[in-house]
């Protein structure tokens, strides 16, 4: 029987737009408790990773992506909706938050 293997966050996250160009909506990870909603503990907090550091926009605003951690039998990713400008955010479900 071999340990079970621990996933790694990806690296960065980018945002593909029309004619070949893309653009990284964060490099860094940062981790925080969210309101209840996603995977919950009993205290009635998730857990969401934060990516900031990405490009910025014309108004000067850094991207960023938020993704929420949610119990599910298999890794699915929900479509990324932008929440703000340059702001975007996305639910994961993964059997990791049951």
């Amino acid at each position: 029987m071999s340990p079970p293997r621990a996933r790694c966050p990806p690296q960065g996250a980018t945002q593909r737009a029309g004619r070949g160009k893309s653009f990284s909506l964060g490099r860094r990870w940062e981790w925080t408790d969210i309101a209840a909603g996603g995977a919950s503990d009993e205290a009635g907090s998730a857990t969401a990773g934060v990516m900031r550091g990405g490009d910025r926009c014309s108004g000067g605003v850094a991207r960023s992506l938020t993704i929420r951690f949610v119990c599910g039998k298999t890794e699915a990713l929900d479509r990324v909706q932008e929440t703000s400008t340059c702001a975007y955010a996305t639910t994961l479900a993964t059997p990791a938050a049951c």
